[in-house]
């Protein structure tokens, strides 16, 4: 989808991490990784949370780009931020 919709940016899979976790009270799969973009030569860090309730499935992704920054401060930004996200029931 990156390829196709987001001029060439695609997900480094061998930097990639995916686990189980809480969210906002639910079970969830959490995906963390790198972003690139080798013909804008872009990239960063990502997060994914995709969880579902009854009637929906959620998916939550972040990511920065934020060249001559601390990338790490800015995922935790986006972090705390995503946290106050709340299901509709």
């Amino acid at each position: 989808l990156g390829k196709k919709y987001l001029y060439g940016d695609y997900v480094d899979t061998s930097m990639t991490r995916t686990y189980f976790v809480q969210f906002a009270g639910y079970y969830a799969q959490k995906v963390e990784g790198i972003w690139q973009n080798d013909e804008r030569v872009e990239g960063g860090p990502f997060r994914t949370y995709i969880f579902g309730t009854d009637t929906r499935t959620y998916v939550i992704d972040f990511h920065v780009f934020a060249p001559g920054e601390k990338k790490w401060y800015r995922l935790e930004q986006l972090e705390l931020i995503v946290e106050t996200f709340q299901p509709l029931l």
